[in-house]
């Protein structure tokens, strides 16, 4: 049995450990008014009783890593309580000192938790902070590890232990063909969110130059696709109920279609049901980040292509649309063409790809504009 201690030294529960193999592994009294899992950690109030000048603490996996290391010396590690650790947990430990060092087992269930770790880390790290990753030998825990080489030994690893931003890249570059167009983007379709969870500093700004040097692609370039992959992610959806297949052109009667305005217009409050001569019409609830619009016929057909980019092979060649002067209908020839030419391509591919040729890249800004949008729906 181990007391569990908050900041002022009082217990305020018991954790247990098993001694075999029998599981649960650990057993923690219930949570009470004052007793929270996700915000204590086992050891803290010792080690800061300890050591009044901390500069750095380990996040180990159970109570007798933290017993074996203060036995030799290493008098500043905590325990989660059988959980994985949290923000709460962070934004705590991140007030104290200005380092934190994940101490892993080295197999494949210690690659996943470093993981789930760093997804916890990124929207909490901030500039002056450090999280640092440390992997031991496969069979190996704190415990074990340090009777066996000693604290000196141990302390070398601590130092030798990987920055968050390299094993972010890493971890990322690990899964990825940087040598290939599709590689590249499917890496900065993964890493661009996730740094874009961080607070705003320094080490944001440098992570982001670091993804647009291993990539080749300029800040810009990566934000719209970035862009483009959210926003066709979000908008996803089963195919509408105003595609039949007749068309490539949904009926006018769904659309507030004048030529000579804009390529689309906002309209009524989300949610909210309204008649227009003898239809009924239901404004949808925007997306994330985006607004609910009246889509001229092409911006219609731009907007169904991203969502549903095999239709593209029922479209005929649209010739008609290469000379237009219109630039939703400019619009609509090109990607339409490109879905043709290359079926099965990720909208990330796709704005890299358009990136590199002068005649689509200024397409791009209005692909994304239409991206954000969401039609407005008959409802009757």
């Amino acid at each position: 049995m181990f007391p569990i201690r908050d900041m002022r030294g009082r217990v305020i529960a018991f954790g247990g450990r098993v001694l075999g193999d029998e599981k649960p592994k650990y057993l923690n009294s219930p949570e009470t008014d004052t007793f929270h899992k996700s915000r204590e950690l086992y050891g803290l109030y010792e080690a800061r009783k300890h050591n009044q000048n901390l500069d750095r603490l380990i996040i180990v996996e159970g109570y007798m890593d933290v017993v074996g290391l203060a036995q030799y010396g290493i008098g500043y590690a905590v325990a989660t309580l059988g959980t994985a650790t949290t923000a709460q947990h962070l934004e705590r430990l991140l007030k104290m000192v200005p380092e934190v060092i994940f101490c892993f087992d080295g197999d494949e269930a210690g690659r996943k938790a470093a993981k789930r770790a760093l997804d916890t880390t990124m929207p909490v790290i901030t500039d002056g902070k450090q999280a640092r990753f440390l992997f031991l030998p496969e069979g190996e825990d704190p415990d074990s590890l340090v009777r066996q080489e000693g604290c000196e030994a141990f302390e070398q690893r601590l130092s030798e232990s990987l920055p968050l931003s390299d094993f972010f890249f890493k971890t990322l570059e690990e899964g990825a063909d940087m040598s290939s167009l599709d590689g590249r983007a499917r890496f900065s379709n993964q890493a661009l969110p996730l740094i874009n969870q961080m607070q705003p500093g320094i080490l944001k700004q440098m992570m982001q130059e670091k993804i647009s040097e291993l990539t080749g692609l300029s800040l810009e370039q990566l934000i719209s696709v970035n862009n483009l992959q959210e926003t066709t992610a979000t908008h996803s959806a089963p195919e509408p109920d105003y595609y039949h297949g007749e068309s490539d052109y949904p009926d006018d009667g769904y659309f507030d279609y004048q030529p000579e305005q804009s390529n689309f217009r906002q309209d009524k409050k989300p949610g909210k049901e309204f008649t227009k001569g003898n239809k009924k019409f239901r404004q949808a609830p925007p997306p994330p980040g985006g607004s609910a619009v009246h889509f001229n016929p092409a911006s219609t057909a731009v907007s169904i292509l991203l969502h549903l980019p095999s239709l593209a092979s029922q479209c005929g060649d649209l010739e008609i649309l290469a000379s237009s002067d219109t630039g939703s209908e400019q619009l609509l020839y090109q990607l339409n063409r490109y879905l043709q030419e290359n079926p099965g391509v990720t909208p990330g591919i796709l704005a890299v790809d358009w990136q590199e040729h002068d005649h689509l890249k200024p397409l791009i800004r209005q692909l994304n504009e239409i991206a954000h949008q969401t039609p407005i729906i008959d409802a009757g």
